[in-house]
């Protein structure tokens, strides 16, 4: 299980909630799958979530990081691009009739790890930018 901390914060509300949709949703998949829950419905709405979460916090974030001349806002969007990727293989690999569990498996350590890594390292540099935009 991964927490939520306020350090994760970039100062934008509406980008914190989702990325704590996205912590809620990472902690719900990794119950599944200790419940070995991959059922069509637990699969379909997952595929669900993350496409939604892609297309609308993505495209957001991105947003907010050139408003408020975020250094890092190519880094930002390269890593959405890797984290496309990543997903449209995932989607590809279950579609392909993979085994489900393994794939839900690794697709959910690569959340694990992205939200340390991406949130907690590249996201939080809009925070200062933010905060020098409000002055």
């Amino acid at each position: 299980m991964i927490n939520w901390k306020e350090t994760y914060s970039t100062g934008v509300k509406e980008l914190d909630e989702q990325h704590k949709s996205l912590f809620q949703f990472t902690n719900d998949l990794g119950n599944s799958l200790h419940e070995k829950d991959t059922s069509t419905f637990l699969l379909m709405g997952c595929l669900e979530f993350m496409r939604k979460y892609i297309t609308n916090h993505f495209d957001k974030e991105e947003s907010c990081m050139h408003k408020y001349s975020c250094p890092i806002a190519g880094t930002n969007t390269q890593a959405h691009q890797n984290f496309i990727r990543a997903f449209n293989t995932f989607e590809e690999d279950i579609n392909k009739g993979a085994d489900k569990y393994k794939t839900f498996q690794g697709f959910h350590k690569f959340l694990e790890d992205w939200l340390v890594a991406h949130i907690g390292s590249i996201d939080v540099h809009l925070r200062p930018c933010v905060n020098k935009g409000s002055e």
